[in-house]
């Protein structure tokens, strides 16, 4: 008792939930919102799975490392605060990317991207929204006229006329990029036409009125032509075929239609303007990459470092068994930074200045969070046991879960799970947006599922007793198949939010029968990395393998479909670990922690209740080995 108050254990907890509360906090405030931030840089959704999946890959591999590097060389402290020193300036380097358009902050701000039809790379049909072009004329007679199914140019060396475009049902990728690379390419083709032109005499100038104007036939459902009505017979005789759909009506002019003339005209039209956009977009593919990996490398320092100083601080004051109950703080600190940065970031301006978009903000608000989760880092609780075991402890727990048949079924369970539920934290934002939802409700949507976890801990053992093992990750799988589905046919924003709550079974759950299994798998002093081995399996290789297929998934097919296969997988899955669990042999081992943490109501003193005592009961099972 008295080293206990010596140490000081409740004010040790106290600033270790503290500590939970902020970096939770200041994680949540960006990796939620990171694919967003990423599409609005302009990535198409296999860039983004890419990047997402070498960043659950690299927390996967740094982790154990990190973590055997301080314990052997009793830096655990040193690797904590640098971790979140470095993350701070890792994850602002992101801001200084410049996107590959810089009108696609626009695309999805406050509201203006409206309901629509998913397209193959998951964006949307624009409704309602009118890009438009001011008219630029001049006054000079030109003397080359140059139509196409969209627009017409009228050119003497630098006279241009555009008519107002009404590009509604178009979306706003393809539009901008139809809108700078068609009429540059028009601009050139009339220019050369001129330029080659053998005539020098005065040309009629086409002056009609808009009733003389006429559809013309063959661009009938892409636009109008302009052409008088009166002069359509003898512009026919002047057409020529240009690349694609265009065509030339020339004046009393000879067309060269030699074979340079042609190739000339050819070359002209394969404007460069794509392809440069093309390299513009991986090369700031290529530059998220490298500083999102530079970024987890750095940041995944922390989670198992700060969890393995708590757990041997409590271990030397003896107080073991109030150990666990920091995820609580976690998850409320997770639930209050992204409900509220998503409504702050939701009040701001599209752009904070000519260069810096609104997103940005929710990496200033992480490094604030993770500057105060640093100071706190200071006094967090820490203790190097003088000690090491010799054997790798990551490498026994790969052992435990391979001689056990039930370990092994749940351990495929966890990975698909974690494949599966990499898309909702990849692409669900994206499914939000192409609904016309803004930040708020992909903040309140995060909160809502935390928040469910929370509430349902306090009916955990119940659950458990109730339902066994078996029966709660059944319940789980069929809540998260019912979630997917559920995500493919969203009809409006706010949808979203009533189906979060079903997260405390598809996750918090399902999540404490998998603990509760790896509890009864553990020898002495192996449960926490029992726990580690499932949770790397579930959330750095499935959700790496998950992201890697769903940017392709997406970009071939589109969200619907995503989330569609991925509620069949779940059912399929929950089916096939139904029917094989109960033909796997149940090997429960004695868990000797369990007696040393064990309160004095669990043991009996009577010998007229010798049953109640359960470690008789462990003798008289034959399961027990």
């Amino acid at each position: 008792m008295k080293r206990n108050k010596q140490w000081n254990v409740n004010k040790a907890l106290a600033l270790a939930s503290l500590f939970h509360f902020l970096h939770c906090a200041g994680k949540a405030c960006v990796v939620p919102f990171l694919t967003i931030y990423f599409r609005q840089l302009g990535l198409t959704a296999p860039f983004v799975g890419i990047i997402m999946g070498t960043k659950y890959f690299i927390s996967l591999v740094c982790a154990p490392f990190w973590s055997y590097c301080a314990r052997r060389h009793n830096m655990r402290r040193v690797l904590v605060l640098g971790s979140l020193l470095s993350s701070i300036g890792a994850g602002l380097l992101l801001t200084l990317i410049s996107p590959v358009d810089k009108e696609a902050g626009y695309k999805f701000c406050n509201g203006s991207m409206q309901t629509g039809h998913s397209l193959a790379d998951g964006g949307t049909t624009v409704k309602k929204v009118d890009f438009e072009k001011n008219n630029i004329a001049h006054t000079t007679s030109p003397t080359t006229t140059y139509i196409s199914s969209r627009v017409i140019v009228t050119t003497k060396q630098a006279s241009v006329t555009f008519p107002r475009l009404n590009l509604t049902g178009v979306s706003v990728a393809h539009r901008t990029e139809w809108s700078r690379s068609t009429v540059a390419r028009e601009i050139s083709l009339a220019s050369a036409y001129t330029s080659r032109s053998t005539s020098k005499k005065a040309h009629h100038r086409f002056d009609s009125k808009p009733s003389q104007i006429v559809p013309d036939a063959e661009s009938s459902g892409k636009g109008r032509s302009l052409l008088p009505a009166d002069g359509q017979k003898r512009a026919k005789k002047g057409i020529s075929s240009g690349s694609g759909s265009n065509q030339l009506v020339q004046r009393n002019i000879g067309l060269d239609n030699d074979s340079r003339n042609k190739q000339k005209m050819h070359d002209q039209s394969l404007e460069p303007s794509s392809l440069k956009i093309l390299d513009i977009q991986h090369q700031t593919f290529v530059l998220i990459l490298l500083t999102v990996s530079l970024w987890e490398l750095l940041a995944s320092t922390l989670e198992w470092v700060a969890d393995d100083g708590l757990y041997d601080y409590l271990d030397f004051v003896d107080s073991v068994d109030r150990y666990g109950k920091q995820w609580i703080w976690g998850s409320l600190g997770t639930a209050v930074a992204a409900c509220s940065v998503g409504i702050f970031v939701d009040r701001l301006n599209c752009f904070l200045n000519a260069h810096t978009s609104r997103t940005a903000v929710h990496f200033y608000s992480y490094a604030v969070v993770i500057t105060l989760a640093l100071l706190v880092g200071v006094f967090y609780p820490n203790h190097t046991p003088k000690k090491s075991g010799p054997v790798n402890r990551t490498v026994k727990g790969l052992y435990l879960i391979g001689s056990d048949g039930r370990a092994i079924l749940y351990a495929v369970t966890v990975f698909v799970t974690g494949a599966v539920g990499s898309t909702v934290n990849n692409f669900l934002f994206w499914q939000i947006q192409n609904n016309g939802g803004t930040e708020t409700y992909m903040g309140i949507s995060v909160a809502i599922a935390v928040i469910a976890e929370i509430l349902l801990f306090v009916f955990k053992e119940k659950m458990l007793r109730s339902l066994s093992l078996p029966g709660v990750v059944g319940l789980g799988l069929f809540s998260l198949a019912a979630q997917f589905l559920y995500y493919s046919f969203l009809w409006t924003s706010w949808a979203v939010l009533p189906i979060q709550i079903l997260n405390a079974f598809s996750n918090g759950a399902l999540w404490w029968a998998v603990h509760a299994q790896s509890a009864d798998l553990a020898t002495p002093g192996m449960e926490r990395t029992l726990h580690k081995v499932f949770h790397g399996l579930s959330f750095g290789l499935g959700a790496s393998s998950g992201s890697f297929a769903s940017g392709f998934i997406v970009d071939n097919f589109n969200l619907a479909i995503l989330y569609q296969s991925c509620s069949a997988v779940a059912v399929l899955w929950t089916l096939v670990f139904l029917a094989i669990q109960s033909r796997i042999p149940r090997q429960k081992r004695l868990n000797y922690s369990r007696l040393l943490a064990a309160d004095t109501s669990d043991m009996s003193d009577s010998e007229d209740e010798p049953d109640k005592d359960w470690l008789v009961k462990a003798l008289k099972n034959d399961d027990f080995l």
